[in-house]
């Protein structure tokens, strides 16, 4: 078991959409229990995921809508790179969240159902 690692989960969904991702979040921390975790999302999400855990650390707020959402793009994925992080976990059926964030981590895992 990896341990160290630094991971982002990725569900820029409605609230209702990061409800239904808890269970893949709840398996990701119970599977990497020294991982430290952050969030991208937009901000009715992160209030969702508010005191979910200890080790969710940071959420970054995506909004969604362009022309903002383009515009914070490239600040976003120099942030991530900044960051290190060691995994992405996207949980998006949208493959625009697998190309922009693979340039930002060594490797980017899609959730299983959205393949």
């Amino acid at each position: 078991m990896a341990t160290g690692l630094k991971i982002l989960v990725v569900r820029v969904g409605r609230a209702g959409d990061v409800v239904m991702t808890t269970p893949a979040l709840g398996a990701l921390l119970a599977a990497f229990p020294d991982a430290v975790f952050h969030a991208l999302m937009r901000a009715e999400g992160a209030r969702v995921l508010r005191g979910f855990d200890a080790r969710l650390t940071r959420t970054w707020i995506h909004d969604r809508r362009f022309p903002r959402s383009w515009l914070q793009r490239g600040a976003l994925t120099r942030a991530f790179k900044r960051e290190g992080y060691d995994r992405i976990y996207v949980f998006e059926a949208t493959p625009l969240y697998r190309r922009w964030l693979g340039r930002a981590a060594p490797a980017v895992h899609l959730y299983p159902c959205l393949l």
